[in-house]
């Protein structure tokens, strides 16, 4: 999609806000931003679009954590951008050997829960992460990400907590990860 950077900055900072406010219509306070789909992957190719992010957060809300992938671009240029940032793994997700998201329309992107459970105890207790190659990848991320549109999202979800849990791991909000 092309789009300008103040078409985006627009569009972001109407949709922030908009999520800003249905979330205080139900007492709750919104303390992180997440780009998502195309957006999230272009923070980490095209600095023009990672500085539209950026400071479309710091008008809207500097305090709000921004939540990148593990390892990208994107992590570094928001924190050298002063922003206070989160990064994320993926434990529903098959890795290619750069440290990327294997493409979903690709055999293997989508793991079953056994795997993302699997996947989820590696990263957390080992730093580690096996890719679609077999190679090794070393990931220290703030927080874990299952997509909830995963075929069985929430029942993965709750067997992945469960298995953190068992294996000592305590939940904390991100807030308090960075």
């Amino acid at each position: 999609m092309q789009i300008t950077p103040a078409e985006l900055r627009h569009a972001l900072e109407v949709q922030i806000r908009l999520v800003i406010d249905a979330a205080a219509q139900c007492g709750v306070r919104v303390t992180h931003v997440k780009p998502h789909g195309a957006l999230y992957h272009a923070v980490n190719l095209d600095t023009e679009v990672a500085r539209t992010v950026a400071d479309t957060v710091r008008k809207v809300d500097s305090s709000m954590i921004v939540v990148v992938q593990y390892g990208t671009l994107a992590a570094s240029f928001f924190r050298e951008e002063g922003l206070l940032t989160a990064t994320e793994a993926f434990v529903g997700r098959a890795y290619e050997a750069d440290g990327g998201l294997r493409n979903r329309t690709l055999p293997g992107a989508l793991l079953d829960e056994e795997r993302a459970i699997a996947q989820a105890l590696g990263i957390v207790l080992h730093h580690r992460a096996t890719a679609w190659d077999g190679s090794l990848l070393t990931i220290v991320p703030d927080t874990l990400c299952l997509h909830s549109d995963t075929p069985n999202a929430a029942a993965i979800a709750k067997r992945v907590r469960g298995a953190l849990e068992q294996a000592g791991v305590r939940m904390t909000p991100v807030r308090k990860a960075i």
